[in-house]
């Protein structure tokens, strides 16, 4: 029945929803910020080049680790 990875996975995400264990009032506000996220990370790509953006995310990772030790 569940011979791939797409169905197990559409299986798995239907059970979720069905039985309750999704809470929407969390997800819903999250999928707006995630398409402006896009937009904005997409326009930052097509600005920048490459080397700068490496860096920058570079920054960024040691920053979000820092903050989560301290």
């Amino acid at each position: 029945m569940f011979n791939n990875w797409y169905t197990r996975s559409f299986y798995w995400f239907d059970c979720g929803v069905r039985w309750g264990n999704i809470a929407w009032e969390y997800v819903l506000p999250f999928i707006p910020g995630a398409w402006i996220g896009t937009k904005i990370g997409a326009k930052v790509n097509q600005m920048l080049n490459g080397r700068t953006l490496e860096w920058v995310l570079r920054i960024l990772l040691i920053f979000n680790g820092l903050r989560m030790i301290f």
